[in-house]
């Protein structure tokens, strides 16, 4: 599979047309803030359920003197009027069209229904037969990313909903019809194929919801994103070239690109990142003088629901260049590509207490980087869409990885080391050793175990020090169940020194 590394700079905080967007709702004239009544309840109650269980999250902040940003003000004038190192308290209700740059050592925390919505209402929609047509628009194109057949003019950020489903960008006018819309960008004109009558029609054009480039120590908490168009491989909550930022209990949801972007030393905990266009949480290049990044107690959840070619990305998740990344007690479920992906140059990532189902790639995607712990997760049912070597856990071209405890069952195939080819152009470790599976339920079904060599570095299989040992295996109708190099019965398999002390329970005997 293709590699693609693009590390795109952060665009600037305002719409797609280039220019800035006011608040739709409220009297936005003054850029004033207020001190948070000492009454007001702890924001904090309802957060902990937010998270999954077993997910510790951070204290919260003391917000006796916390400055309110009211619905209706202009966010960022309130935040440019105070003190660097602020705690601001977003109060609860719907702040349309805003973005956020916080600067160091501030801190953002949203009252319980505190949201903010990338999109403005469609409310000059007229009929034009049986489609409607919302003219004099003046967002610009922006395509970005490779899409599978059908769905190229998804890669433009502006998205549709109408009462808070997303619409379908179809190609041309002629295919518009109900639950879909065409942007006739060359004619300034948004034409829909749903009866807009009595329903709210959104359109996303705000391009990031809260970021702070070049700032360290950043605190958000208890905020929703939705509706940003946000290109691909950015963030609607961007931590991009930034420093130890911390996100607690923060929810992303249908953006169109992804719905989180780490930064290096971010720590997300609780988070919900769901329905967004092209990936749920993504993070690119650790500091080594940051702490590493952690990714603990969230929902990723049915992304990469816009037609993005998951092999240049789509999918719930995708590291790159992360050193000792901590992916702890997630769900991770039903998105349209590989579930947690690390991708090029990461070392001693753990991967450790999450549920991982139903992607429709590999589940766990450890690929050109190095050193992992993969433990005590449960993942079934991945990798409907990725093809004969598919699996749960799935090892390509990285060294020193330990695959232990899990329960794995209903995947394409369950564990799987793979040595293939890659391009040159990055100097780093490319060869499956020390490939350790110990441990393990593994229920095999249609798949298989093992390791798979396409290139000519056969000596890996004897060489390599890979190894599975002392898993316990349910053998439910898988024919062939194991693969070292050639397709193997059990006996050929522990003749190579494979689980010579397994537990092997076969449905039928």
């Amino acid at each position: 599979m293709r590699i693609l590394v693009t590390l795109l700079l952060l665009s600037a905080l305002v719409a797609c047309t280039g220019e800035a967007i006011d608040p739709v709702a409220g009297d936005a004239s003054s850029p004033s803030g207020s001190e948070a009544s000492t009454e007001i309840a702890d924001v904090g109650e309802d957060l902990q359920g937010f998270a999954r269980p077993g997910t510790a999250l951070p204290p919260e902040p003391d917000l006796r003197d916390a400055i309110r940003l009211e619905v209706g003000v202009r966010l960022q004038d309130v935040v440019d009027a105070s003190p660097v190192g602020s705690t601001f308290l977003l109060a609860s209700g719907l702040h349309r069209t805003q973005a956020l740059t916080l600067r160091d050592g501030d801190t953002l925390v949203g009252e319980p229904g505190a949201v903010m919505d990338g999109s403005i209402l469609l409310e000059d929609l007229v009929p034009d037969g049986d489609r409607w047509v919302s003219s004099g628009r003046t967002e610009d194109p922006a395509p970005h990313g490779v899409m599978l057949e059908g769905w190229d003019n998804e890669a433009n950020p502006h998205d549709l909903f109408v009462d808070g489903v997303r619409q379908r960008h179809v190609l041309t006018r002629a295919d518009v019809g109900p639950g879909t819309y065409w942007f006739d960008y060359d004619n300034d004109q948004l034409v829909m194929g749903t009866d807009p009558t009595g329903k709210d029609v959104e359109l996303a054009v705000v391009q990031v919801g809260i970021a702070g480039p070049g700032t360290s120590d950043v605190t958000v908490r208890g905020v929703e994103l939705r509706h940003y168009a946000v290109w691909a491989q950015q963030g609607a909550i961007s931590a991009a070239d930034t420093h130890d930022w911390t996100l607690v209990a923060v929810r992303a949801v249908d953006n169109h690109g992804a719905g989180i972007r780490l930064g290096s030393g971010t720590e997300v905990h609780g988070c919900w990142a769901e329905g967004n266009g092209q990936m749920g949480v993504i993070g690119w290049h650790q500091e080594t003088d940051d702490r590493p990044m952690v990714v603990s107690g969230c929902h990723i959840e049915s992304n990469g629901v816009l037609g993005f070619d998951w092999t240049w990305e789509a999918g719930a998740t995708k590291f790159i260049d992360t050193h000792g990344l901590d992916f702890r007690n997630n769900a991770v479920l039903d998105n349209a590509g590989p579930g947690i992906w690390f991708d090029t140059m990461n070392t001693d990532a753990t991967i450790v207490g999450n549920e991982i189902s139903g992607n429709a790639i590999n589940g766990v995607f450890y690929e050109l980087s190095s050193g992992a712990l993969v433990e005590d997760n449960v993942i079934t049912d991945n990798g409907a869409e990725g093809g004969a070597l598919a699996a749960g856990i799935f090892v390509a071209n990285s060294p020193g990885v330990t695959v232990r405890n899990n329960t794995l069952s209903g995947n394409t195939n369950e564990v799987v080391g793979v040595q293939s080819h890659h391009g040159d152009e990055i100097d780093i470790p490319r060869l499956v050793e020390d490939l350790q599976v110990t441990g393990n339920h593994i229920t095999l079904t249609t798949g298989f175990v093992g390791l798979s060599v396409t290139t000519d570095q056969t000596f890996l299989y004897e060489e390599g020090n890979n190894r599975f040992a002392d898993n316990d295996y349910v053998l439910d109708g898988c024919d062939p169940c194991f693969i070292w190099g050639d397709f193997m019965e059990l006996g050929e398999w522990q003749a190579v020194g494979n689980d010579l002390e397994a537990t092997f329970t076969t449905v039928g005997d």
